[in-house]
């Protein structure tokens, strides 16, 4: 079987147990910090979420699972569908597990959190019961995402899409200035028409003035 299904078996598998939780989840059309799933509190107003990143590792010698550094934090939540030769097991590591039981090291520009796993250490991660996805588990999980800043969760989720927001939100408010001025300057070219009609007026007005004293005059 390729990676590819292994990969979507494991993801169906944590979604039916996250629902199953009563945590809702959302499949995002994009890869962003390392976010396969998002996991909501509920959909009113005062939701809470969390970013989940799944790995799906089938167990024969070794095998390696990976998480860049910079996707750990917050509201982060690694899934681990392990598949060993005598059973199959889900783990679920939240930042500070992640920090407590894989290993930091550099990798190019940045870092990652970086777990070996052999049979020995499939046995070591059984007897964690930590990260086994138990009643306590799911608590710790809706406890991160209301402990989690939602405009800090948006901003590692859609980085860019705040960045274009703030551009928008900038060019409407430019767009307003710019409308009040015209609005402003319309005024005014209507007073001034309206200022010049009247001077138009007066000036007409001060023509038959200035005939009817000639014409006075001229009897005179």
């Amino acid at each position: 079987m390729d990676t590819k299904r292994l990969e979507q078996i494991g993801e169906t598998f944590v979604i039916s147990r996250l629902l199953s939780a009563g945590i809702l989840v959302a499949k995002p059309f994009f890869d962003q910090s390392g976010t396969d799933l998002v996991g909501f509190t509920s959909v009113d107003d005062r939701a809470r979420f969390c970013r989940i990143q799944c790995k799906y590792r089938e167990l024969k010698k070794r095998t390696s699972v990976e998480v860049e550094s910079k996707y750990v934090v917050g509201a982060f939540v690694l899934f681990l569908y392990l598949k060993a030769k005598k059973a199959t097991d889900l783990f679920c590591f939240l930042p500070e597990d992640i920090r407590h039981v894989f290993k930091q090291s550099s990798k190019g520009a940045g870092s990652v959190f970086r777990l070996s796993i052999t049979q020995k250490t499939a046995l070591s991660l059984d007897k964690f019961e930590a990260i086994d996805f138990t009643q306590e588990r799911i608590t710790a999980i809706f406890d991160l995402m209301k402990s989690s800043s939602p405009d800090f969760e948006i901003r590692q989720l859609l980085p860019d899409l705040l960045e274009t927001m703030t551009k928008i939100m900038k060019m409407h408010r430019e767009h307003a200035k710019l409308q009040k001025m015209i609005n402003e300057i319309e005024v005014a070219t209507l007073r001034k028409e309206a200022c010049d009609v009247q001077l138009k007026m007066l000036k007409e007005h001060v023509a038959l003035l200035e005939e009817k004293i000639q014409d006075q005059n001229g009897e005179k």
